[in-house]
């Protein structure tokens, strides 16, 4: 009897193992006559999850893009039209900050009548510019000027100043586009030093 229970004194301890065909496994220790050995047991969903959510936490913030680019708030562009009507007058009032490179604007464009409230949105990529404004018109219809903004550097004969070339489109209350009419090709220029000395006085 004595023999016997020596005997099973020395088998080893057995221990419940899990196993999966290919989950992620982690150390763990079993003790065997006295000794500590390492073993490996399957990594369990939740910590999984845990380092799947911690992942999402740490992940690096999106780049929005703001707009950095420069303010044309308080200028106006005088635009003469390259079909002969008569020349019209973008008054930028305000301007706001945006995500992906877009600023927003508000304004009013003036022809041969009284002036009408604008809205729409600068663009700058690179020191490559774009305006987009649009105003009702008497056809119950949108009027639409889109076009480009560059900086023309001081010369000889002429102050620097920023430069604007575009096209009006004009649709009516269906959405249609008028051929003809409005102004259509438009270019002209606005002088920020005007307004600089204009604001010192």
């Amino acid at each position: 009897m004595g023999l016997l229970n020596l005997f099973r004194s020395r088998q080893p301890r057995q221990h419940s193992s899990r196993t999966t065909g290919h989950g992620k496994v982690r150390l763990s220790v079993e003790r065997l006559e006295g000794r500590e050995l390492p073993s490996v047991s399957p990594l369990g969903p939740s910590m999984v999850a845990s380092n799947a959510i911690q992942g999402e936490i740490f992940r690096p913030p999106i780049n929005l893009h703001v707009y950095n680019g420069p303010s044309f708030q308080g200028l106006s562009f005088d635009l003469a039209s390259a079909n002969g009507k008569p020349a019209h007058t973008l008054t930028i009032q305000t301007q706001t900050s945006g995500f992906f490179y877009t600023a927003y604007i508000t304004g009013t464009w003036q022809g041969d009548g009284a002036p009408k409230q604008v809205t729409g949105d600068i663009v700058d990529v690179n020191g490559a510019i774009s305006i987009t404004v649009t105003w009702a018109n008497a056809q119950h219809g949108t009027n639409t000027l889109s076009g480009t903004i560059n900086w023309v550097p001081e010369r000889v004969i002429t102050l620097s100043h920023w430069h604007l070339q575009g096209t009006v489109t004009v649709t009516n209350g269906a959405g249609q586009v008028v051929p003809g009419a409005g102004p259509g090709n438009v270019s002209g220029s606005a002088y920020p030093h005007i307004l600089i000395g204009l604001n010192a006085v």
